[in-house]
């Protein structure tokens, strides 16, 4: 008991000379000694425990700026649920003028809505279809032509073969092939494949494109479809996420607080 009054006599002694020295209270309790300094580390956590700092005067006093900070959170989490839920996840556009326009508000939405990457995707997967189509189709009308002109070049040789023949006193000479009708031959066999290939590909590629195009009309349809909820809703909001009334009364509740806050010193400044 001796020693704990010898050292509160000590920090007392401490106290003064500091007072003296110009120095606050909380300065000598926070710094003086090991005690002190305890003390203000529990008035730190029944601050914490409490929600907010302790002013001298023992008052709790609400953090402004963490409380906007908190709202203004609370704010974009709300939008980002609204955009998911109910806007497909298209903001809507920052500039009104835009909203203003239904034709410039359905390409802002077209292109945000998720629908578009596939729309996009399959309008090109057509595109290269469709060329595809006409190289293939091309390929087999010229094979086609090609077998057509051999063709005709075989009998025109037949032709004047025969007419050789006619006008020729040895009647018994044997009607062999030519070389040049071999070659023919052999060309309109190759010509005849590659028709065929052709062909065959096309078969395949006809469904495809018409496949390709429905898929890409639902996609049209269905983007159309979401347009109208996205814009219907947002024009019941006004063109906006949420009113702006939270935020207003939170700022006049903030301006109100400080002026409040700042009255009492005024007054007993005055």
């Amino acid at each position: 008991l001796k020693s704990l009054l010898l050292q509160r006599d000590n920090e007392i002694a401490i106290l003064v000379n500091m007072v003296k020295k110009g120095k606050t209270a909380d300065d000598v309790i926070s710094g003086s000694s090991p005690v002190g300094r305890s003390q203000q580390q529990d008035l730190n956590n029944m601050d914490a425990k409490e929600g907010g700092p302790v002013t001298q005067q023992g008052k709790q006093v609400v953090s402004l700026s963490q409380l906007s900070k908190n709202q203004q959170q609370q704010q974009l989490e709300r939008q980002e649920k609204i955009v998911k839920r109910h806007l497909f996840g298209v903001p809507p556009p920052t500039d009104k003028n835009i909203f203003d326009d239904c034709a410039a508000s359905f390409e802002w939405f077209r292109e945000r809505c998720n629908m578009n990457s596939s729309l996009e995707e399959n309008k090109e997967l057509l595109k290269d279809r469709i060329t595809e189509a006409k190289t293939v189709g091309e390929r087999a009308n010229q094979s086609r032509n090609t077998i057509t002109y051999l063709k005709n070049s075989i009998e025109a040789i037949r032709r004047e073969r025969a007419m050789q023949k006619i006008h020729s006193e040895n009647s018994e000479e044997v009607d062999d092939e030519t070389p040049e009708e071999t070659t023919y031959r052999r060309a309109i066999e190759q010509e005849k494949v590659v028709y065929k290939d052709s062909f065959e590909r096309l078969k395949v590629l006809k469904p495809e494109i018409e496949h390709i195009k429905k898929v890409i009309e639902k996609c049209r349809q269905h983007i159309q479809t979401q347009f109208d909820q996205w814009y219907n809703s947002l024009h019941s909001r006004g063109g906006v996420l949420t009113m702006s009334d939270s935020s207003n009364s939170i700022n006049a509740h903030v301006s109100n607080y400080t002026a409040g806050d700042k009255s009492p010193t005024q007054s007993s400044d005055s």
